[in-house]
């Protein structure tokens, strides 16, 4: 039989342990790292789809606005007649809804409250303040009927 090497190098239980402790160290800070930044994108993933949902809500009433031709009060809300047929804008359980032939549409899912400013005679709507909810932040959108401004300019000028 032959003579046995008992210089035979290799690590002992303590240093594969402590390597062990240190890997287990390292890979559970990477998994709170990465967890975090994955509610943290999901949180900005859900900000940004109401940020886009509020900008499309101004959109629409921007375009509809610029079609028609009078605007008049309608119950918890506002109406656009327009040439072809009327769109309605109310409030109903939170939500801005738009009404067109019938059919209503979800606009915005939080909404705060419409308010309507008249004229004296309480005939003519001189304002309307819509107060959308973004999360725990309040953004006020502001309509102001366009009057004739050719006649205001000329009437203007009569004046001076």
């Amino acid at each position: 039989m032959g003579k046995i090497n008992s210089n035979i190098k290799s690590f002992t239980l303590m240093s594969v342990l402590v390597g062990m402790v240190i890997s287990g160290l390292m890979i559970g800070f990477v998994y709170s790292i990465y967890t975090n930044l994955n509610q943290i994108t999901y949180g900005y993933q859900a900000n940004h789809t109401t940020i886009n949902e509020y900008n499309i809500a101004k959109a629409d009433l921007k375009r509809e606005l610029e079609k028609a031709t009078k605007l008049l009060p309608y119950p918890n809300g506002f109406s656009l007649e327009q040439i072809n047929n009327d769109i309605y804008y109310f409030v109903k359980n939170n939500q801005l809804i738009k009404k067109r032939n019938g059919d209503e549409l979800i606009i915005f899912e939080t909404i705060k409250s419409i308010e309507i400013d008249f004229e004296d005679n309480k005939e003519i709507i001189t304002a309307i303040t819509i107060d959308f909810l973004l999360g725990k932040q309040e953004f006020r959108f502001y309509i102001y009927p366009i009057k004739d401004l050719q006649s205001e300019l000329n009437l203007s000028l009569i004046n001076e």
